[in-house]
């Protein structure tokens, strides 16, 4: 796939540099079976070792995911909320179980509970476990330089609601086939209400005798 951006450097020293980038990939949501019409996901994933800065010592992982999500009020609310989460390994929010470079293999856990954006889930649910999967190719044999590209992605859950019964369900997230362009609906809130403005420009259009007429009815609370 070309979702991935990777390199493999060895450094003059014998050293190996190995960098894993995944930008913008679009995530798609399976609740119990059944896909998530309501929500869609966009991640962000960096993977480093040796980590980015001087000197360069362990490894650096960081997962940002924006999650946009409509209908919280129901059917007819056509609001998008959005929010973010961000986990580090240095946080302590992500923990790497498996890291092989040269098998294209890194499987990582999620803590829901830590990390920044991440008051939204309820506490006692489990880790998100990812599986990454890549194959690097050597596109340039004279060149101590590798590039990967990514197989799969593949992330999986279980969480409980927060209604009383706090029921547990299982949530995976897959990789979306194709590029898709979603066009979010986004209110940004005022100090009144859109239905207002309307409102203020129809009575602004009444001639001088109706809005007259208007003010002496609010005056006895006949109308509000």
């Amino acid at each position: 796939m070309r979702l991935a951006f990777s390199g493999r450097k060895t450094e003059k020293d014998g050293s190996v540099h190995n960098e894993l980038n995944l930008q913008s990939i679009g995530m798609y949501r399976i609740e119990d079976g059944i896909n998530d019409q309501m929500s869609w996901e966009r991640w962000d994933l960096k993977i480093a070792n040796p980590s980015y800065g001087w000197p360069f010592k362990g490894i650096y992982c960081e997962l940002s995911r924006t999650r946009f999500t409509k209908g919280l009020m129901g059917e007819d609310d056509t609001d998008v909320f959005i929010d973010t989460y961000t986990n580090t390994d240095s946080d302590k929010s992500i923990i790497i179980d498996r890291e092989d470079w040269n098998a294209g293999v890194i499987d990582l856990r999620v803590d829901w509970g830590m990390g920044k954006g991440t008051w939204y889930y309820a506490d006692g649910n489990q880790p998100l476990n990812i599986e990454i999967r890549f194959k690097q190719d050597y596109l340039m044999p004279d060149m101590p330089v590798a590039f990967s590209n990514l197989q799969s992605i593949r992330a999986t859950s279980a969480v409980r609601d927060f209604t009383g019964e706090k029921k547990l369900h299982i949530v995976e997230y897959k990789l979306i086939d194709y590029d898709q362009v979603v066009m979010v609906p986004v209110k940004m809130r005022g100090v009144k209400e859109s239905g207002m403005k309307k409102w203020n420009e129809m009575i602004a259009s009444l001639s001088q005798e109706d809005r007259s007429a208007w003010e002496e009815l609010k005056k006895d609370r006949k109308v509000l």
